[in-house]
C-alpha cells in the first residue's frame, strides 16, 4: 500500500513540476522581452519635443508645419501630417513636474518644414527669459531613430511666436543639414509679433 501511495505522489509531483514549467515558457513567450523594446520606439518617422525648466508655471507652446499642411499647435492638435501629443501647461492642471510638448508625424513627406514657439502665458512673480531645448529626432527606410538636430534657445518675453528652427526633409526621406536656419516666420498668427 506504501509503494502506491508513493508512485502516486511521485506521479502527481512529476506532473505539478510539468505543469509550472509549461507556465514558465508561456510567461515568458507571451511576454516577450523583445516586444517591449518595440513599445518604446517612436511613434511617428519624425518626432519634435520642446522642453523647459521643470515647475515652472508658464505656458509655451510650440507650433510645427510641416509641407503643404496647416501648423499644428494647441489649437489645432492635428494635421494630415502632424499630431500634437499634448499641450502643456506649466503647473497648471499638471500632476507631473516636466515641462514639454511632443508632437510626431505619421510619415515623412519632403519640403521645408517650420517649428515654433509661443510664449503663451507667464505665472511667475520673476519674469524673465526662458531657456527652451528642441530635439528633432528622424526615423527613416527602417532604421533606429536618430537625434538630427539639437539647440537650446531662449525665449524673452510674453504674446511673441519665434521660429526656433527650420529645415528641409529630402525627397530620398532624409535630413538636409545644410538647410538648417532660423529665419522667422509666423505660423500660429498673422498678428501677433515674431522674433
Amino acid at each position: 500500500m506504501q509503494g502506491i501511495n508513493r508512485l502516486f505522489l511521485d506521479v502527481i509531483l512529476g506532473a505539478f513540476g510539468l505543469f509550472l514549467v509549461l507556465l514558465v515558457i508561456a510567461i515568458i513567450w507571451i511576454n516577450d522581452p523583445t516586444d517591449l523594446e518595440n513599445e518604446t520606439k517612436l511613434p511617428g518617422s519624425l518626432s519634435i519635443e520642446l522642453f523647459w525648466p521643470d515647475k515652472l508655471p508658464v505656458d509655451i507652446d510650440m507650433w510645427v508645419r510641416a509641407p503643404d499642411a496647416d501648423p499644428v499647435g494647441y489649437s489645432r492638435k492635428s494635421g494630415m501630417i502632424f499630431n500634437l501629443l499634448r499641450d502643456d501647461l506649466g503647473t497648471i492642471g499638471d500632476i507631473a513636474p516636466a515641462n514639454m510638448e511632443h508632437v510626431f508625424s505619421r510619415g515623412i513627406t519632403p519640403g521645408d518644414y517650420v517649428v515654433n514657439a509661443h510664449f503663451y502665458r507667464d505665472n511667475r512673480a520673476d519674469t524673465g527669459p526662458i531657456l527652451l531645448t528642441l530635439i528633432i529626432t528622424l526615423k527613416h527606410d527602417g532604421k533606429d531613430p536618430i537625434k538630427v538636430h539639437t539647440k537650446t534657445i531662449t525665449i524673452d518675453r510674453q504674446n511673441i511666436e519665434m521660429t526656433l528652427v527650420r529645415f528641409t526633409i529630402k525627397k530620398d526621406g532624409s535630413f538636409d543639414y545644410k538647410s538648417i536656419n532660423q529665419v522667422p516666420i509666423k505660423i500660429r498668427s498673422k498678428t501677433k509679433d515674431s522674433t
